[in-house]
């Protein structure tokens, strides 16, 4: 009896500290323009997947007309720990 007591509130416990994080950070790679960068960092919500993440797109005006554009991106998940590794990553001081 003890024992699944131990299993439930073992089980409990893995259930909080999964639902605490509530963003996952995607690396998205193309290789479709010279333009942009190749390698960017998306945070999208927890229950997005990162290989679901095939396109990102962008719009700007410009002389007064609207341009849109829009790339192919190959995503994974990364983990929050290594974002200070990725080299050119905007800084909020």
């Amino acid at each position: 009896m003890k024992a699944r007591h131990i299993l439930l509130i073992g089980a409990a416990l893995l259930l909080l500290t999964g639902a605490c994080q509530k963003s996952r950070y995607c690396r998205c790679v193309t290789t479709d323009t010279q333009e942009m960068d190749s390698v960017i960092i998306v945070n999208v919500d927890r229950s997005m997947r990162c290989k679901r993440l095939t396109g990102v797109g962008s719009g700007f005006n410009k002389e007064g007309k609207f341009v849109e554009s829009s790339y192919k991106y190959t995503c994974e998940q990364m983990k929050k720990d290594s974002l200070p590794t990725v080299p050119n990553l905007p800084r909020v001081q």
